[in-house]
């Protein structure tokens, strides 16, 4: 697709004036609803909250950042230029302000991205947010979004990582200070206050950034943080182009999926283009996050992302809302050997003729996790017959892919809603979490994947997890004590 400048519209899409706030509340750019009955009184939005500018390692003038996204059909953006541990300058010279070689974002770079956001944001039309790409070499890449300040990796020692979930727990960058939460609102917890009025000034959000990618490590292997985990709520899947799913398991690594879950986060599953030229929301194949939103605002995307109700796909117009038992994504479900899925799907201008639905499980620790078809459901949701595991054990690496059959684009425009009963092989474990996945046939799979996965395809679309519930109390217990 060619690049299309600030004020264009991305093709195939219908350009809705600004101003007009009922038009573009029912339907995006591209004619997808916004509404679905599987989540009363919420509201998708479209948003990419991963890209750079010439403040650290991109090429694009910041100043053109926000028109463009906004223009080329996203509700909710980002600019999340890094923060990396600060360097002397080469040949002993004075580094540029902003310069990736000194560090990335500086205090006046920090402050133009504020300003940036302040004057693009329009509550209820389209949500700037200012974000940073704390940024190690070693450990990995975190975006945080709707900060007061920035976080500087420190240049090297054990605890970089600790560090950093330190302060996104409490806002201390010094763990002699005060305890005090990290809410954005006061001086108490600030060296730097935020510039006047500016959007998402209050507790921030973070993501994992391309796991395991581009030679960044994996978090220390996700290490657990509780104090930070309100705060870490998010995973990218899709980065530019690439599905993380598959990222390792050719070299038996695990998933950073099973990885990040099974070390006990419980992130929302976005996709992000990561733009580092000048081609801020160009749809590409390269990944994007549906929200769903209670209120048209910063503050209603960060509550959305706290209550992990995304989707990760890497095309325009598509909208995705699941529920499994009876439970959105995002949240927890009692989920035994059948599970009943349900959807709200449109598949949006880019849609093959038919995609795949399949049900990606994880089970608890002690249980066997090996990629398999497990039990397949046929297109009308009946049983199928078990397809036998795979002789190669992927154990651990990749989850289990339960088919549910496929579902025709074509059907789906006139009847968006789909319930499927979908079989869980119970032998392997205790179910602990699960994932639709939407793959496109017509595409290949992704040369990492397992053979028994080739014929499902690329990757579509992934929505956000459900855990398994705690389980009830047994007639005539006790409840547990709580704190």
């Amino acid at each position: 697709m060619d690049p299309v400048a600030p004020g264009g519209l991305p093709r195939g899409a219908r350009e809705v004036p600004t101003g007009q706030a009922p038009a573009r509340r029912r339907c995006d750019a591209w004619g997808t609803r916004r509404d679905s009955p599987l989540l009363p009184a919420r509201t998708l939005l479209h948003a990419d909250l991963h890209n750079h500018t010439r403040l650290s390692d991109g090429r694009g003038d910041p100043a053109s950042a926000f028109p463009s996204l906004r223009a080329n059909g996203l509700d909710v953006a980002a600019i999340t230029d890094h923060v990396g541990a600060a360097a002397p300058a080469r040949d002993r010279e004075p580094a540029a302000r902003g310069s990736w070689r000194a560090g990335g974002l500086d205090e006046e770079a920090w402050e133009e991205l504020g300003r940036l956001a302040k004057t693009a944001d329009e509550e209820g039309t389209f949500v700037a947010v200012r974000g940073f790409e704390w940024s190690d070499p070693d450990l990995g890449h975190v975006n945080v979004w709707g900060t007061s300040r920035y976080h500087r990796p420190a240049r090297e020692g054990p605890d970089r990582l600790t560090s950093l979930f330190r302060w996104l727990a409490t806002g201390l960058d010094d763990p002699s200070e005060a305890e005090v939460r990290h809410d954005h609102r006061g001086p108490t917890s600030h060296r730097h206050p935020p510039v006047d009025g500016l959007p998402g000034d209050e507790s921030g959000v973070a993501s994992f950034n391309h796991p395991g990618g581009r030679g960044a490590g994996r978090f220390e292997d996700f290490r657990y943080y509780p104090e930070a985990a309100e705060a870490l709520v998010g995973l990218e899947l899709f980065n530019m182009t690439d599905d993380y799913l598959f990222q390792g398991v050719d070299r038996g690594r695990p998933s950073p999926l099973v990885a990040c879950l099974a070390a006990g986060w419980r992130p929302a599953l976005l996709g992000v283009t990561d733009e580092h030229g000048e081609s801020w929301g160009l749809p590409q194949g390269k990944g994007r996050t549906g929200i769903w939103v209670r209120e048209w605002s910063w503050q209603g995307v960060r509550a959305a992302l706290r209550d992990r109700l995304t989707f990760a796909t890497r095309r325009p117009g598509v909208r995705l809302a699941v529920r499994l038992n009876g439970a959105p994504m995002g949240s927890t479900a009692q989920m035994d050997d059948e599970v009943l899925v349900e959807l709200d799907l449109e598949p949006g201008p880019e849609a093959p003729p038919v995609l795949g639905l399949q049900l990606l499980a994880g089970f608890r620790e002690g249980g066997e996790s090996r990629s398999s078809d497990g039990q397949a459901s046929d297109s009308r949701g009946g049983r199928a017959e078990k397809v036998a595991a795979s002789p190669a054990n992927w154990a651990g690496q990749l989850p289990w892919c339960c088919d549910a059959g496929t579902l025709e684009s074509a059907a789906l425009s006139a009847a968006p809603l789909v319930r499927r009963t979908v079989p869980i092989p119970t032998e392997v474990g205790e179910v602990a979490w699960l994932v639709v996945r939407l793959s496109d046939p017509s595409r290949p799979a992704d040369p990492r994947a397992p053979r028994e996965w080739a014929g499902y395809g690329e990757t579509f679309a992934y929505a956000s997890p459900v855990w398994q519930a705690a389980p009830a109390p047994e007639p005539g217990s006790q409840p547990a004590p709580t704190r």
